[in-house]
């Protein structure tokens, strides 16, 4: 057994709130970041982690992985992410 300060620091968490009041802070914190980030581009790693064989990472699985992340910025999503970029404004799904 362990507490929370010796998790943080194995990185098992990321962050230790001292007092519960403090909590809900550190929650809507997370969330607004979350937010921030693009759907698609939070969902599809998830899904595509489903599809691959659980073995040791190869030449075929870093081309497939390069091929997907290269279809997802050229699709709609990517395509107002790099425009907000450009633009210096928010994207859609972050307003």
């Amino acid at each position: 057994m362990f507490d929370a300060a010796y998790a943080e620091k194995i990185g098992l968490i990321t962050q230790v709130v001292a007092d519960p009041t403090d909590l809900a802070a550190a929650c809507d914190q997370i969330a607004d970041q979350m937010m921030a980030c693009a759907p698609g581009a939070v969902a599809r790693p998830r899904s595509w982690s489903r599809t691959w064989p659980i073995e040791a990472i190869d030449h075929g699985l870093m081309e497939e992985t390069a091929k997907r992340i290269a279809r997802a910025r050229v699709g709609e999503e990517g395509q107002e992410g790099v425009r907000a970029f450009l633009d210096k404004r928010k994207p859609v799904w972050a307003q």
